[in-house]
């Protein structure tokens, strides 16, 4: 039966029409970008799993960066490079602008800017802590964009998939890591992309906004992160690659010089990297490129062989002239030794404060395949299937993968350039692994064998499946891997534990220092915690981890290292009112990581005694800190707190976990304060007071007492009959002093008597004041009055009331003793006793500083 038609009227038709002109949806791009998007969100979420662990800024230069960005806000750019941080590195404190690259700071305070013009009313510590997340999504993004410029669309939503999942990536991403990898590695690959896009054939207008667009991002990159050499190495060695294969030709040296030129001028424009971006190792290549760019291109305009010839010969001097002045005038060494310490692992053996970070240490397969998973396996494929296709898209990505492979090998915090590289390299692989594969699951093909006919081979879809199948596997347990990565507490909300959970203990501590010490009281601490000091605590430090001063690095090594004598001196030279020690050694039985002072301390001893962890010229005589161990490490007293079943032991006794000499200042403030109540091996002694517990006795804090006073008294003697040689009263103090150490007190009285034997032979008696060392003694006069010694490391002076009495010179030894008393002659019979009484007042101790 056929419906009659109905009439739909002038407004029917028009809805009929606006209904048949309706935009059509292509359901490829819908999934496309709908799978983009969702990476995307992916990639923003499962960097922001450590939320309910608190939010705060992790690790510990983050803390400094925001301190920055505040500073920016409240003063501008130019407050940032003129800013003297006093804070930072007491007493002499911290120059910000030749220290710090101003791009991250400057990023987040323009956040700041824009959302509250946009009335949106944000704190600026909310930004900086939120930002990094948001800044590896977009990372995601722009690897997206690198690879579907590389090999297409599904490329790069595969490329954008593996870095969203990247373990190395998201760790210096995640909520509240505020550094400069969080913009770092998104430039290098934005400016990669770009760069790209810039030396394809296309109009000289396309060629110019690309090439403009890349230096800007370039030159962002380099006030930003100091690994921009990397980038522009890379973006100096790709051209020439392109110029040995004889594309690109007339794209490449206006591309080149474009970018490196508008990149290096905005780099001149800041402190840091200010000159150096020119006069460092790392513009050797843009040189280089450049003279052979320009070579090139001289030799394909000049018209004849002896035009060509002599300006081959004239770019090439003049560029070989200027390397050799520039090299000889000591311009290319400014970040040559970082350079070295890279590409070379053996010389960072040689220096302690550089071997004792983490993330210096020389990678290993099993960090880039927790980093990677299979990853490395598929981005293998890809290279090799890149060097059968050599697009201009696949020969970069391939380049920057093993190039960063390269460096990644060589240090752990490298590793991160990798990250975007290999998730390119990997998606890569994967397509030119799977599409064969789908192709044949679609479709049954058979293959002949042999040049000359042979027996045909059938390619059996199932077996493609599984192919796919197994690709996907791959691809999934390696984004799999990236949980193991996320979620963790930020490091001061987990207090530096591995842990997904909250630690309360360093924040209680920062807190205690803010709100239950005065204004302006130095904090000592081992330089990774001076960050949280001074950020969250307010207080001024001695060290943190821009590590500018090692001098001062390497006494804070010795403080703990050290006795009392040798340490008072040094804090009271530094002012320091309290000292901070971080420790986990009371939790090792536990099975809890060791990651305090315990582990640390040989650290602070071969930095303070520059004592190198392998000394290459002397067969490794230092390799695994055994003569560390062997010059510092207490066993005995490690075997005695084993035995009080505090720390783990061997099948001998012996603790597993070595610790200082008992006689340190470390030692004495850790374990007492770790094991509290369960030991009375060590205590603090008298000039250390302990003053704060966190809550799992983490983090210990100890009040310096710098004076110590002991008691006075008296003495007396009288010549006794009968008896040979003298009578003796003498008091010995039990403290022990040495160089950088005053003692004062007070005589209070003094009656000396001398006597007969008989009418030739006078009985003598004394008072006296004596100073004894392991290689000898000093004496003086004990007359009433004021008296003060002062024991330097060559000569000791000696004061009465103010006026200097004697000096003599300090070879006692650095055990110093002192002893008051008298002495009275005795005699087989005398006419008359001599005798000798002495008083004084209490001793004080004090370090000179």
């Amino acid at each position: 039966m056929k419906l009659p038609s109905v009439r739909l009227g002038p407004l029917g038709e028009k809805a009929s029409n606006a209904w048949e002109a309706r935009p059509e949806v292509d359901m490829r791009e819908a999934v496309h970008y709908s799978a983009l998007v969702s990476v995307l969100f992916l990639s923003l979420s499962i960097r922001l799993l450590n939320f309910p662990w608190g939010v705060y800024l992790s690790e510990f230069d983050p803390f400094w960066h925001y301190r920055c960005a505040l500073k920016i806000v409240d003063s501008g750019l130019t407050g940032l490079f003129e800013w003297r941080d006093m804070m930072s590195w007491y007493p002499a404190g911290r120059l910000a602008g030749p220290s710090t690259p101003p791009g991250l700071p400057l990023t987040a305070a323009a956040i700041y800017w824009f959302l509250n013009f946009a009335g949106i009313r944000v704190d600026l510590l909310d930004v900086t802590i939120h930002f990094p997340p948001f800044a590896g999504m977009l990372t995601a993004l722009a690897v997206y964009l690198l690879g579907r410029e590389v090999h297409g669309r599904t490329a790069g939503l595969f490329g954008a998939l593996f870095v969203a999942f990247s373990g190395s990536h998201i760790e210096r991403t995640y909520l509240g890591f505020f550094k400069h990898e969080t913009v770092g590695v998104l430039s290098i690959v934005v400016c990669t992309w770009l760069f790209l896009k810039a030396v394809r054939p296309q109009p000289f207008s396309k060629l110019v906004l690309y090439s403009v667009l890349c230096g800007l991002w370039l030159g962002y990159l380099e006030i930003s992160w100091t690994a921009y050499i990397f980038e522009v190495g890379l973006l100096s060695a790709f051209p020439l690659i392109l110029l040995l294969l004889g594309r690109n030709k007339d794209e490449l040296l206006p591309a080149f010089a474009i970018t490196q030129g508008l990149a290096a001028a905005i780099a001149l424009q800041v402190p840091r990297p200010g000159v150096t971006v020119v006069t460092s190792m790392g513009f050797v290549p843009v040189l280089v490129a450049a003279a052979v760019l320009s070579l090139e291109r001289a030799s394909r305009i000049s018209g004849s062989w002896s035009s060509r010839l002599a300006t081959f010969l004239g770019i090439g001097s003049c560029a070989s002239v200027a390397l050799i002045y520039l090299s000889q005038g000591g311009l290319f060494t400014t970040l040559l030794g970082k350079l070295v310490a890279v590409l070379d692992p053996l010389t960072r053996l040689q220096v302690p404060i550089i071997e004792s970070v983490a993330e210096h240490k020389m990678s290993t397969w099993y960090s880039i395949f927790s980093d990677h998973g299979f990853l490395p396996v598929l981005a293998f494929f890809g290279v090799a299937n890149s060097l059968r296709k050599p697009t201009n898209g696949r020969l970069m990505a391939s380049f920057a993968w093993v190039l960063g492979l390269y460096f990644a090998s060589l240090m752990v915090r490298i590793g991160l350039i990798l990250s975007p590289f290999m998730a390119v390299s990997a998606a890569i692989g994967l397509l030119d692994l799977a599409e064969p594969a789908v192709e044949t699951a679609t479709r049954t093909a058979s293959y002949e064998r042999g040049r000359r006919g042979g027996r045909r081979v059938e390619a059996r879809p199932e077996l493609a499946v599984l192919t796919i199948v197994a690709l996907l596997v791959l691809a999934g347990f390696s984004t799999y891997l990236a949980f193991e990565h996320a979620g963790v507490a930020v490091t001061i909300a987990g207090s530096s534990l591995p842990v997904k959970g909250q630690v309360p203990d360093w924040l209680d501590a920062v807190s205690w220092i803010r709100g239950n010490t005065p204004p302006g009281s130095v904090i000592l601490s081992w330089w990774d915690y001076g960050y949280w000091i001074t950020t969250m605590g307010e207080r001024p430090t001695l060290a943190d981890n821009a590590t500018i001063n090692s001098t001062q690095i390497a006494a804070i090594g010795r403080i703990f290292m050290s006795n009392d004598t040798a340490a008072l001196p040094l804090l009271k030279k530094y002012n320091v009112s309290y000292v901070l020690v971080f420790t986990t050694i009371h939790l090792a039985r536990q099975g809890i990581p060791q990651v305090g002072e315990e582990v640390k301390w040989v650290w602070m001893a071969e930095i303070g005694y520059d004592l190198p962890p392998a000394n290459v010229n002397e067969t490794y005589q230092n390799l695994y800190h055994r003569e560390t161990l062997r010059r510092f490490a207490d066993f005995s007293l490690g075997r005695q707190l084993a035995s009080l079943n505090l720390l783990p032991k061997d099948s001998a006794g012996n603790s597993t976990i070595p610790i200082p000499k008992g006689e340190s200042v470390l030692t004495r403030l850790m374990v007492y304060g770790a094991f509290l109540g369960s030991q009375n091996l060590v205590d603090p002694g008298p000039h250390f007071e302990i003053a704060f517990r966190s809550t799992y006795g983490l983090v210990l804090i100890y009040r310096v007492r710098y004076d110590v006073v002991q008691d006075g008294g008296s003495a007396s003697a009288y010549s006794q009959a009968n008896k040979v040689g003298e009578t003796e009263d003498r008091k010995e103090y039990s403290k022990d002093f040495g160089p950088g150490w005053t003692v004062s007190f007070t005589v209070e009285g003094s009656e000396i008597q001398e006597g007969w034997a008989n009418e030739t032979h006078r009985l003598r008696a004394g008072a006296s004041i004596e100073i004894s060392g392991p290689r000898g003694s000093v004496s003086w006069e004990a007359e009433v009055g004021e008296h003060k010694i002062v024991v330097g490391d060559g000569e000791i002076r000696h004061y009465v009331n103010g006026q200097l009495r004697d000096a003599v010179p300090n070879g006692l030894g650095g055990s110093l003793r002192i002893s008051l008393g008298v002495k009275a002659e005795n005699s087989r019979s005398f006419e008359s006793p001599a005798s000798a009484e002495l008083r004084w007042g209490s001793l004080t101790f004090s370090p000179n500083g």
